[in-house]
């Protein structure tokens, strides 16, 4: 019996470590854009890669800051990952622009920038 509950709590740790962990890259408070279209995400958090933008231009992976060099070498290896942008809204497309020329450039064509939903009324 003593050997289950050692288990079952090992679990319970493993669990609380891995949500603290997969809610740690949307920590950096930044203020998106709304959207009343656009689909849910449904894939697991471990087949997303997500970059932060804040209102400085400053990007963010996991919460430290990456520099414009640094970000290209810090992209997973396989194209075929999801990455998930989180954009502050009053940051000049331009900025975006260059993180999305690198994404393409390494590959990637499955690329989602995060939008706050806005309800919208129906006639």
């Amino acid at each position: 019996m003593t050997p289950m509950i050692d288990v079952v709590f090992l679990l319970i740790i493993f669990f609380l470590v891995s949500s603290h962990l997969s809610r740690r890259e949307n920590r950096m408070p930044v203020s998106l854009a709304d959207s009343a279209t656009g689909i849910s995400e449904t894939s697991p958090a471990d087949d997303v890669f997500t970059l932060t933008m804040d209102a400085q231009a400053r990007l963010f992976l996991n919460g430290s800051q990456l520099s414009t060099d640094v970000f290209s070498s810090r992209l997973p290896r396989d194209s075929t990952q999801t990455v998930r942008i989180r954009v502050d809204r009053s940051l000049a497309y331009e900025h975006l622009n260059r993180v999305l020329a690198t994404l393409t450039d390494r590959g990637f064509q499955n690329v989602s920038i995060v939008t706050s939903p806005i309800a919208v009324s129906r006639p």
